[in-house]
């Protein structure tokens, strides 16, 4: 791959935060990946407290959603607004 092109596909990636530039003080540049997914995503023992969480939540509130398989957006999207901005 020619040089510019690695030049442009790096500046595109700091651009758009996908990577971060950890010290711009030495001769060498470091940089590392930028993690964007929400920490229940990063974290899979957070995605199974989430998941369990929206569950009983969907049970007592009659919202009907399979044991398996991905939650609905549309569920997860209600969970949200019922637990607030802190939830």
């Amino acid at each position: 791959m020619p040089v510019h092109e690695i030049d442009a596909a790096l500046e595109y990636a700091l651009r758009r935060g996908l990577l971060h530039v950890d010290d711009l003080t030495t001769e060498t540049i470091s940089m590392s990946p930028v993690d964007r997914r929400p920490p229940e995503e990063r974290d899979p023992s957070a995605a199974r407290e989430r998941r369990a969480a929206i569950q009983a939540w969907a049970k007592a509130n009659g919202v009907k959603i399979n044991q398996r398989g991905n939650i609905p957006p549309a569920v997860e999207e209600q969970f949200r607004r019922h637990q607030g901005p802190l939830g």
